[in-house]
Formats: structure tokens, sequence, C-alpha cells
């Protein structure tokens, strides 16, 4: 695992402090299931995206054939 040094500005410090207090974390795990969950509706947008442009493509190209 790599390791990461952040500035994170006072207002937001305090939310991920608020959540990590609300459901019995520390603040570095709040941190890193925020990127997982980023990471991971990233990836499924894209394959969302992705689905839609292919078959977006397969009927024009039933419409050409």
């Amino acid at each position: 695992m790599a390791a990461m040094v952040l500035d994170i500005p006072n207002p937001e410090m305090e939310q991920i402090q608020e959540r990590a207090e609300m459901i019995g974390m520390d603040n570095e795990s709040v941190v890193q299931m925020a990127i997982l969950d980023l990471l991971q509706k990233t990836d499924e947008d894209f394959k969302s995206l992705a689905e839609y442009l292919f078959n977006k493509n397969l009927e024009v190209l039933k419409r050409l054939a």
C-alpha cells in the first residue's frame, strides 16, 4: 500500500471527523472508503456509458446491414 499526504480544508475535515464519529471509524478509514466509493462509481458510470454506446452503435449497424 502506498502512503499519501493530503491537505484537507478545515470545513471538509470537520465533516470527515463527524462522519467518522457517527460510524465509529477513524478519519483515515472514512477517507479511504470515500475514495473507493468514488472509484467504484466512476467505474460503474464508465461501464454504463460504454454499454449504452455499444448498443447505440449496434442499432445503427443493424439498420445499415
